[in-house]
């Protein structure tokens, strides 16, 4: 390495250049190269992983520190690890933002595999089977839910009107919704148990019927099953507004980041799903994401209410 003239005649820009932003013009306050490097249009989509990459690289042009370019640099990991095509076709400009991060700082970490997120496909392809039937089983609350405009209603009507019609499947759901009420109890001294959701499961199956509440139980609990060494985080979280059951929802969580807040979602991870069989038995979707959740309105969750990582 040559060593710098201690005469002080050293352009000051060189002197700079091994650690200042000065040495890539991607990291000055308002650059907007990288942004450019990555746009295909005004509509064309943009993964979550490419969009937290350019907040948290637009937050260190603003605040230079080592830490942010850090965070800058796990960005660029996670893009790399589950958009590998989205980088193939607009990662022009990754080597040399790479570089002025190290400059910056930043620890080049190489490019693996993600570990997470391949756990996690396992656990959902294994409980899927059992999950999409539950999408199947009858709505319990589908008369306040559930408006003619829906291009279900007839199918979820007649679900509704056999296990209406069927006093031993009611009595097995009375029995399952007096089994939630009881974890709620527990949720709010700590939490549920895994015990109680796979009573509730049993109940649930036994009824091929269901609320939101109970539905996210038992989801949580064939989630478990396969779960390997307890590994992926799973919940049973709920969305509390202000007008009481009309605006309550309860669903599943799995794999949210163990440093994000509940109720900002865009936290999560990008490894992060939302499963909510109630939102299937009503038509809509059995899985989401947390930027594209199955119901949108009671949406998001502010309360956990099992987390098989609660310490």
């Amino acid at each position: 390495m040559p060593i710098s003239p201690i005469s002080g005649r050293m352009p000051l820009s060189q002197m700079q250049a091994p650690q200042q932003a000065a040495a890539s013009p991607l990291l000055e306050q308002g650059n907007r190269l990288f942004e450019q490097s990555v746009r295909r249009g005004f509509l064309h989509f943009q993964s979550s992983d490419l969009k937290q990459l350019i907040t948290e690289l637009r937050q260190l042009q603003s605040a230079p520190s080592s830490g942010q370019a850090q965070r800058v640099q796990d960005a660029i990991q996670h893009w790399e690890n589950h958009h590998p095509k989205e980088v193939a076709a607009r990662g022009t400009r990754l080597t040399e933002l790479k570089q002025a991060l190290v400059e910056q700082g930043a620890m080049v970490r190489a490019h693996q595999p993600n570990v997470v997120a391949p756990g996690i496909k396992a656990m959902l392809q294994q409980a899927m089977p059992t999950l999409q039937k539950m999408g199947t089983y009858a709505c319990t609350d589908a008369g306040t839910f559930v408006s003619k405009q829906n291009p279900h209603y007839q199918k979820i009507m007649e679900r509704l009107r056999l296990f209406n019609d069927n006093p031993d499947r009611q009595k097995v759901n009375n029995q399952a919704n007096m089994m939630s009420n009881m974890a709620a109890i527990a949720a709010k001294r700590g939490n549920v148990s895994l015990g109680q959701l796979q009573s509730i499961a049993r109940h649930v199956a036994n009824a091929q019927a269901g609320c939101c509440t109970t539905l996210a139980y038992s989801a949580a609990a064939e989630l478990m099953k396969h779960n390997q060494d307890n590994q992926q985080r799973i919940e049973v979280v709920a969305h509390r507004g202000s007008k009481g059951h009309t605006q309550t929802h309860c669903f599943v969580v799995v794999g949210r980041d163990p440093n994000s807040e509940l109720s900002k979602p865009e936290t999560w991870g990008s490894q992060a799903r939302v499963i909510d069989p109630w939102a299937a038995t009503i038509g809509g979707e059995l899985r989401g994401t947390p930027s594209k959740p199955p119901i949108a309105n009671l949406w998001p969750p502010t309360e956990s209410v099992f987390d098989n990582h609660k310490e």
